[in-house]
């Protein structure tokens, strides 16, 4: 029988089904229309994952310039801070050697010159000969001072020697045995330079005249304005019934109308 032009069967535009008829099989294809339909769903979810990546290289070249100005920044603001400290360091060097230069009646602006014959330096059996903070590298003679007409602490004439107060203890005896130090000179850093790093657990030595080494602990450290420091408590030993050892320098910001600094730290330490 002819088939009509209605019964023609398109097969371009029939659904690909697998149809099982008598032992074969007829495989008939989608038709145009969701052909397209599919064609453009693909297209569309293609171009959507395409714009996505496009976003995310842009944020990513715009994200590196941003961090690059902020570390940038942060660099020149640690340029900046470290430029401000070096400033003061160097303000408080000129001041002291525009002092030295001067001269003043009331304080004396120590030598930088290495002392010579440090080995051959000898006192009084019962005395504090040498001072060695192993944390620090120091090694430094000790001298015997007592207070200037002020009734002041006197400071060794040296900048890397330190001094005992005469009037503190002696290595061994209840109370505590008082030593003072410079922290740095016109030029350079002095003996007492980094007490300030000195914690709770770390050791002092000081030797004896008749050779005797005390091994001081360190317990705390304690900053104070200069007219605020406790002397008294400097003579104490901070553990009661323990021989001590008290170091004392200068510390915070340059007093220019003075020529010294506005600030004393302490540090506090017991024997072993």
């Amino acid at each position: 029988m002819q088939r009509t032009s209605r019964d023609k069967f398109d097969y371009a535009k029939r659904p690909s089904v697998a149809l099982r008829g008598r032992g074969a099989q007829r495989i008939v294809r989608r038709p145009y229309e969701e052909r397209a339909t599919i064609t453009r769903k693909v297209f569309y979810e293609y171009e959507s994952t395409k714009r996505a990546i496009k976003r995310r290289f842009a944020l990513m070249k715009l994200t590196f310039p941003v961090m690059a100005c902020a570390i940038f920044v942060i660099g020149a603001f640690v340029a900046l801070q470290g430029d401000q400290v070096n400033q003061q360091v160097e303000a408080q060097i000129h001041n002291l050697q525009q002092s030295a230069e001067e001269g003043s009646s009331d304080r004396v602006v120590p030598d930088e010159t290495p002392p010579s014959n440090v080995g051959s330096y000898a006192v009084a059996p019962d005395q504090p000969r040498f001072i060695r903070i192993k944390k620090l590298g120091v090694e430094a003679r000790i001298l015997q001072l007592g207070v200037n007409s002020k009734n002041e602490l006197e400071a060794p004439s040296n900048i890397y020697d330190t001094g005992w107060y005469e009037g503190s203890s002696k290595p061994g005896e209840h109370g505590a045995v008082l030593i003072d130090g410079h922290v740095h000179g016109p030029s350079t850093k002095g003996v007492f330079y980094g007490i300030r790093d000195l914690v709770a657990g770390d050791v002092i030595e000081v030797e004896r005249g008749d050779g005797k080494v005390f091994n001081y602990r360190v317990v705390r450290s304690e900053i104070s304005p200069t007219s605020e420091v406790n002397m008294n408590a400097a003579l104490i030993s901070a553990e009661q019934g323990v021989p001590g050892l008290s170091l004392i320098t200068c510390t915070g910001n340059v007093n220019y109308a003075e020529s010294s600094y506005d600030q004393r730290i302490i540090v506090f330490a017991v024997q072993q």
